[in-house]
């Protein structure tokens, strides 16, 4: 992005695929640079659910997002009071979509158990709002090297975190799929959110 006192150019690819050892691809995406707004959500539960869950989510933060940027007044320079703004609203989003994901398979047997991770940022001048729940990562390429921003919220991570298993161990466990917080598998999430500077190119 460029400055906040120019016109942002931003250009952005995506791509998803259901890899090899899903029939389907549960996998959504939302790509709304007029918002300057991006999510990826990765959906999970079977029969179809897992598609639903991942599109309901991003559909929800795309609503919640257009109608919370009315009522901010995110323009300007930068402040970390905007920024905290910011973050509360993408934070809201996250947990209105897990509200209704959670919801939905509620009301309906056959999506019982469906949810999604749900990775989201928003451009604000010169800085990119993230709101994450899950292990769909957000990484920032710079110099060359792309860091992770994100934390994965898997029963491994925790793991390594705490220091039980090894890296070593971790690349052979069984427990590899094991998410820990997810969008809808409750009617409530933790949602990790901060902010990151950005620069051209």
């Amino acid at each position: 992005m460029t400055s906040s006192h120019a016109t942002a150019v931003v250009h952005f690819a995506a791509l998803s695929d259901p890899g090899k050892s899903r029939a389907h691809n549960e996998d959504s995406l939302l790509c709304a640079p007029q918002m300057a707004l991006w999510a990826v959500a990765d959906g999970m539960g079977g029969h179809a659910a897992g598609e639903v869950a991942s599109q309901e989510a991003v559909d929800t933060v795309y609503g919640m997002v257009k109608r919370g940027k009315r009522t901010l007044d995110l323009e300007g320079a930068f402040s970390e009071e905007k920024a905290r703004a910011a973050a509360r609203m993408l934070e809201g989003a996250v947990q209105a979509a897990t509200y209704m994901v959670f919801a939905m398979a509620e009301l309906d047997t056959n999506k019982a158990g469906m949810g999604t991770t749900l990775s989201t940022m928003m451009g604000m001048g010169d800085v990119a709002v993230l709101a994450q729940v899950g292990d769909s990562r957000i990484y920032r390429v710079r110099g060359g090297e792309a860091s992770q921003l994100t934390e994965d919220h898997t029963l491994i991570a925790w793991q390594l975190k705490q220091g039980l298993i090894t890296a070593e161990e971790a690349k052979h466990s069984r427990h590899r799929n094991v998410i820990t917080r997810a969008v809808g598998n409750r009617d409530y999430v933790q949602v990790d959110t901060h902010w990151v500077e950005l620069e051209v190119g």
